[in-house]
C-alpha cells in the first residue's frame, strides 16, 4: 500500500503534521515521559498470503474447467485437422498461470488483502513492527525507561501503545490498550489529526500524573509523527 494514498485517505498534510508535533511537545511539559508516534501503511508485505490465495483460487479455476474439456476440444477441433496433444495442457496451463497472476495482483487491493490475511496474522504482524520500531527510534534508551510509542498501522488497522518499563510499573497495559482501540476506530473514521490528538490527549493526562515535570531537560525522542 502507499505511503502518499495512506495521507490522503488520512488527511494528514503538513498543518496537520505540525500540529501533532505541537500537542506532543505541549504534553511532554509537564511530564518527564517521552511520546514517540509513528505510522506506517502496512506492517509486512503479506506476499505469502497473496501468492497461497492465488494458488488456491487457480486450484478451484482448474477443478471448474475439468467438466469443460471436452467443450474446448470440440472447439479446437474448428482450428486443427487433428488436436495436437499439447494442446489441452497448454490451455490448462495458461488458464492456470492466468489465474495466479490475477489474484496475486488483485489481492494488493486494500479490501481484498484484508480479506485473505487472517486477522492473528495482522495482529502479529503489526506487534512485531512496532516492538522492531520500540527499539530502532531508542524509546527503550530514555534516562528514565519513561519513553511510550504509539504504533499505528493502517492496513491492519491495528494499534500498539508500547510503554518503556519505567511507565510500566505505575500505569497497567490494560489502560494503553483501550487507548490503542480507540484510535485505530478513530483512524477508521479517517481523521488521522483528531485521532492522534485525542490518543495524545489522554496518554498526556496519564503521564502528567504519574510522571509529573522533574526537571528542564531537552526532550530525548522526536516529537512529531514518523511515517514509516
Amino acid at each position: 500500500m502507499k505511503t502518499d494514498k495512506m495521507l490522503k485517505d488520512l488527511g494528514l498534510n503538513e498543518r496537520a503534521f505540525a500540529v501533532i508535533k505541537s500537542s506532543v511537545q505541549k504534553i511532554e511539559s509537564a511530564t518527564s515521559g517521552e511520546i514517540a508516534l509513528a505510522l506506517t501503511a502496512e506492517s509486512s508485505s503479506y506476499a505469502f498470503w497473496e501468492l497461497f490465495a492465488a494458488v488456491i483460487a487457480s486450484a478451484v479455476f482448474f477443478a471448474l474447467l475439468l467438466p469443460f474439456a471436452k467443450n474446448i476440444l470440440q472447439f479446437s477441433a474448428r482450428f486443427f485437422w487433428v488436436v495436437p496433444a499439447w494442446y489441452m495442457p497448454f490451455v490448462y496451463g495458461c488458464g492456470i498461470l492466468s489465474a495466479i497472476i490475477a489474484v496475486f495482483f488483485l489481492a494488493n487491493i486494500r479490501a481484498i488483502d484484508r480479506l485473505i490475511v487472517p486477522k492473528s496474522v495482522f495482529r502479529q504482524s503489526v506487534y512485531e513492527r512496532a516492538l522492531r520500531y520500540f527499539s530502532e527510534s531508542g524509546v527503550y534508551k530514555t534516562s528514565d525507561r519513561s519513553g511510550v510509542l504509539i504504533f499505528a498501522s493502517y492496513l491492519e488497522k491495528h494499534v500498539f501503545i508500547l510503554a518503556d518499563t519505567g511507565i510500566a510499573q505505575k500505569i497497567e497495559q490494560a489502560v494503553w490498550d483501550k487507548i490503542a482501540a480507540k484510535l485505530a476506530s478513530d483512524l477508521g473514521k479517517g481523521s488521522g489529526e483528531k485521532a492522534f490528538l485525542c490518543a495524545l490527549e489522554e496518554c498526556g493526562v496519564l503521564l502528567a500524573k504519574h510522571f509529573p515535570k522533574k526537571n528542564e531537560g531537552c526532550s530525548e525522542l522526536p516529537d512529531g509523527l514518523a511515517v514509516l
